[in-house]
Parts: structure tokens; sequence; C-alpha cells
């Protein structure tokens, strides 16, 4: 289903939520256990010491 095609009142009966009074407490907890926390995955991260060094090669690096 493409939901951003689809008239909202659609969307929420085929996620089985209310417009006004959302999911049930006991709703969210199933869907959590279900299909985990709704985040997004977090990339790997540089580390400061090597963004520092990154810099200093860089093209202006050459001037320090």
């Amino acid at each position: 289903m493409k939901e951003y095609l689809s008239e909202s009142s659609a969307v929420l009966a085929e996620q089985g939520s209310d417009e006004h009074a959302g999911i049930t407490t006991r709703e969210a907890k199933e869907r959590l256990e279900k299909f985990g926390p709704n985040k997004l995955a977090e990339g790997e991260k540089t580390p400061l010491w090597k963004r520092f060094f990154e810099k200093l090669t860089g093209p202006f690096g050459h001037c320090l």
C-alpha cells in the first residue's frame, strides 16, 4: 500500500488505529515487542582524534 497516496482514514484503519484516540497502551507495548523501537539505525561515528587529523591533512592543512 502506498500510504502517501491513500486517505488518512484508510491508513489508520489498516494500522488498527483511531484518528482521535490512537492505539491503546497495551497495543503500543505489543507493537514495541514485535517490531522494536521506532528508531533509525545510527551509522558508525568517526572518532574525534581522526577528524582532527583529517582537518590537518585537508586542502589548507599544509599551512599549519
